[in-house]
């Protein structure tokens, strides 16, 4: 990580994860900080990614598109190492992407499966992309569940759980029943440490 974004990671977290926002890290300790991992977590805001990449170092993350179309908010994405994802078609070179940033720079990679906000309250299936890089990439899966329901001033969890194996092999990415099982494994993880 750059010294500059380094600098901004902390103030981020000193002024939007403990200021505006009260986030609580919990079982972070389950973290390798040297290692390369994909995390996995519920959406349930904008704010989500921030609180993940203040805390993660050397975190990538995949974000639609159509963020990337506003001019200010471009190169906060790119500093922040945001790339864009065209969703509602096979996007190869984002996966390659995906892959390449696992395996080759050997750093991690948030993906939110669910691809929207709230989807679970919308019913909304998570869909396989982050499925298919993680069995690609042989890395760990690390399940985070971010709370569902917060506001300014609030308190914020994010429950990481115990890093998985992904239960696929690279010829099982072809079998979209057997990704959609290991999808919906890995987001019954997710909610199944949702907060008390």
């Amino acid at each position: 990580m750059s010294k500059s974004l380094n600098i901004v990671r902390k103030a981020v977290e000193i002024v939007f994860c403990k200021g505006i926002h009260r986030v609580e890290y919990r079982n972070i300790e389950l973290i390798d900080k040297n290692e390369a991992y994909l995390f996995m977590a519920n959406h349930v805001s904008w704010a989500d990614a921030v609180f993940l990449v203040a805390k993660i170092p050397n975190l990538n993350t995949m974000a639609k598109s159509e963020l990337f179309e506003y001019p200010l908010l471009k190169p906060i994405l790119k500093f922040a190492n945001a790339f864009p994802v065209y969703r509602g078609k096979k996007d190869f070179k984002s996966l390659l992407h995906s892959v390449n940033i696992l395996t080759k720079k050997k750093e991690s990679l948030l993906i939110f499966p669910e691809g929207t906000r709230r989807a679970k309250e919308k019913g909304e299936r998570a869909r396989n992309g982050a499925t298919v890089i993680a069995a690609l990439s042989r890395v760990k899966v690390v399940p985070v569940h971010i709370t569902e329901k917060f506001g300014f001033f609030s308190k914020v969890i994010c429950t990481f759980g115990k890093p998985q194996n992904i239960q696929l092999s690279k010829e099982d990415i072809s079998n979209k029943e057997l990704l959609t099982l290991e999808t919906e494994r890995i987001m019954k993880i997710i909610y199944d440490m949702k907060e008390e």
